[in-house]
């Protein structure tokens, strides 16, 4: 037994030592936890390596992650993977169903259903706001314009008693003239007439809005050299009136006895003694002549003419671009007034003349007359705007009808219909109104599915710009306890540090027996 202890004594103090020293070497990798001091001397080793250096050893975690883990390459990669876009597609799939299933009721009684809850509620509001944006916005507008106008291109060459047959239309008139909706009709028109003038009027309205002001100076520079005539010829007539003879020289004769007031006492004796008074109020009518003669030479002359003209221009030009509102004749609701008052005349003359025996062979008269034949030929010899006026009338009335479903009363209106649309559609689910099969639901669900990756992919760089991941795993590795980071660790290399310990005490058994047999040499 003494023979062999040389031999085996070595080998197994070697393995004990190369094991327990691994096994220290990796216990002082965590621990001691903190730092001991003795005499205020911190003692080495102390603390452990790994809660010594955690914040280095976090920060470069983190950047290592930041830069070469959590990437918007690596993040790209992974969302357009086939096997997460297959995940995806089947979550989706999950939610089209859900979504399909539900009763269709479900989304409109307001009885506790989706329109009364929060979310209803909440997409109610959004909706409100949109379509009040939208009308707003003159999207609704110019889009209404534009169909319009090439609506009415479109039928150009459709033929007005194909369209609107002057049999049918007779009878449509007189049925309308003879029932008790007539009158209610006329005074509605009144009523629109006068409160669309209102609210063109509160609105700013100014003449260039419905005729340009360039259109309007052209037709005053056409009508010009007519017009001074006709003016000539107003006046005329209008002076040359006895009765304003009569007042023009009794302003005249007044005028002359107050001038001589106002001269001194000598002048006024000298002028009554000469007979002067009466002598200028004897010929006062041929003085008005003159003057009636020289108000027509400067204003209606060559030279009085042109500045009149010009002064009348101005004056239009000035008008065109004000507010209707700053017209003193069309305040106080007298244009309101006027409108309505003309409605209410022209919807008298229309219903007089819907209930005329006469009417059917009038309107096929008219209809048969080339300018008017066609839709085309209707709009030109209205004029070569007229279609564009139309237009723009037509999606101002849209606009104005629309209008009223973003009032107060719009959310009684839906709501009666959600509550009457419910009742009718019972039990039926979405999927089987609408014949949802499963080819269609999977094709949803992959567009769904793709939709979300590809916004995924666009808005994961931004994201990213906004997280900052190095510091994220940093504080999170100095938030954790040095227990649990050790316990993390070791889950992880368990097995891998009991074969290190094992190997410090495999290479102290080598290194015991190499000993050993160093020495069986020597002897």
């Amino acid at each position: 037994m003494k023979d062999l202890l040389p031999w085996i004594l070595p080998p197994a103090i070697g393995a004990v030592i190369g094991w327990f020293t691994n096994a220290l070497a990796i216990k002082m990798l965590f621990r001691p936890y903190r730092e001991y001091r003795l005499f205020g001397l911190r003692i080495p080793f102390t603390p452990g390596i790994l809660p010594r250096e955690k914040s280095r050893l976090a920060a470069s975690i983190g950047d290592s992650v930041a830069r070469d883990l959590i990437t918007p390459e690596v993040l790209r990669e992974r969302l357009e993977s086939p096997d997460l876009r297959a995940k995806v597609a089947a979550a989706s799939r999950s939610i089209v169903d859900s979504a399909l299933d539900a009763k269709a009721a479900a989304l409109l009684d307001g009885e506790g259903m989706l329109l009364a809850s929060p979310g209803g509620a909440l997409a109610r509001g959004a909706l409100g706001s949109v379509w009040r944006g939208f009308l707003s916005s003159g999207a609704l507008a110019s889009g209404v314009e534009a169909a319009a106008f090439d609506l009415l291109e479109a039928m150009a060459d459709r033929k007005l008693g194909e369209i609107a047959p002057p049999g049918r239309l007779a009878e449509l008139a007189a049925r309308f003239a003879g029932s008790p909706v007539a009158e209610r009709a006329r005074e509605l028109a009144a009523t629109l007439a006068g409160g669309a003038v209102e609210r063109a009027l509160e609105g700013g309205l100014k003449p260039d809005d419905v005729v340009p002001l360039g259109k309007a100076l052209a037709a005053f520079d056409a009508a010009a050299g007519a017009l001074l005539p006709a003016l000539e010829a107003a006046l005329s007539r209008y002076l040359d009136e006895p009765s304003v003879r009569v007042i023009l020289e009794r302003y005249g004769a007044a005028m002359v006895r107050k001038e001589i007031d106002r001269l001194g006492t000598l002048q006024r004796l000298l002028v009554n003694a000469g007979g002067y008074e009466r002598s200028i109020i004897e010929t006062m009518p041929k003085a008005i002549d003159d003057l009636v003669d020289a108000i027509r030479k400067f204003a209606f002359g060559p030279e009085g003419g042109n500045k009149l003209a010009a002064w009348l221009r101005a004056r239009l030009e000035g008008l065109w671009l004000e507010p209707l509102t700053n017209h003193a004749l069309l305040g106080n609701g007298a244009a309101s007034t006027f409108a309505a008052s003309l409605a209410g005349t022209v919807a008298d003359r229309l219903l007089a003349a819907a209930r005329d025996e006469q009417l059917e062979a009038r309107l096929s008269a008219l209809l048969s007359k080339p300018e008017i034949a066609t839709v085309g030929a209707l709009l030109e010899t209205l004029g070569p705007d007229t279609a564009r006026v139309a237009a723009r009338l037509a999606s101002r009335a849209a606009v104005s009808a629309l209008s009223g479903l973003a009032g107060g009363g719009s959310s009684r209106a839906i709501g009666a219909f959600a509550q009457g649309a419910a009742a009718r559609l019972g039990d039926a689910t979405l999927g089987e109104l609408g014949a949802f099969d499963p080819r269609w639901r999977d094709e949803a669900s992959d567009v769904l599915a793709g939709l979300v990756i590809a916004l995924a992919v666009k808005e994961t760089p931004r994201a990213l710009e906004g997280i900052d991941v190095s510091r994220l795993v940093r504080e999170r590795i100095e938030a954790l306890d040095m227990r649990e980071l050790e316990a993390m660790v070791l889950r992880v290399v368990d097995r891998e540090l009991f074969w290190i310990t094992a190997l410090g005490g495999i290479l102290g058994f080598l290194i015991g027996a190499l000993q050993s047999l160093l020495s069986l040499i020597r002897i």
